[in-house]
């Protein structure tokens, strides 16, 4: 009955054009449970392709919890709750696979042994600055 603002027109326009390829690099590494090999794609590809997965996730998991409600469509709630949890591997496993545990420990150890020199250095200000004003 109304004409949509502007506004709303701009939500209803495709994000690719009709009659244009689509992307299928999310529906290939949800088919392959995994991201393409660090060689094989830039570091700014790669962070672009875990946004865009992450933001599928965070579709399955509202669609799964807005289905969990008693209707006609709750049968289809294991299959987006198992559609999340493949997502979330995909992305757990390329956190873990990218950690350098040695480099973590390091960084760790480095940064208690600030902390204890911190502490140790507060404690000389503090008997310090007691020693002046006594």
């Amino acid at each position: 009955d109304e004409l949509p603002n502007a506004e709303d027109a701009k939500a209803l326009k495709l994000a690719v054009p009709a009659g244009e390829p689509i992307d299928a690099s999310v529906f290939l590494c949800c088919k392959e449970r995994r991201l393409p090999p660090a060689s094989q794609i830039s570091s700014l590809d790669r962070h672009q392709l875990k946004l865009r997965i992450w933001n599928v996730g965070n579709v399955l998991v509202k669609a799964h919890n807005c289905l969990q409600l008693p209707g006609n469509y709750i049968s289809l709630s294991p299959l987006l709750r198992k559609c999340f949890r493949r997502i979330m591997y995909i992305l757990m496993d390329d956190i873990n696979a990218n950690v350098d545990d040695e480099d973590i420990s390091q960084t760790i150890a480095n940064r208690e042994a600030a902390s204890s020199g911190d502490d140790e250095g507060a404690a000389e200000t503090a008997d310090g600055s007691a020693a002046e004003s006594s």
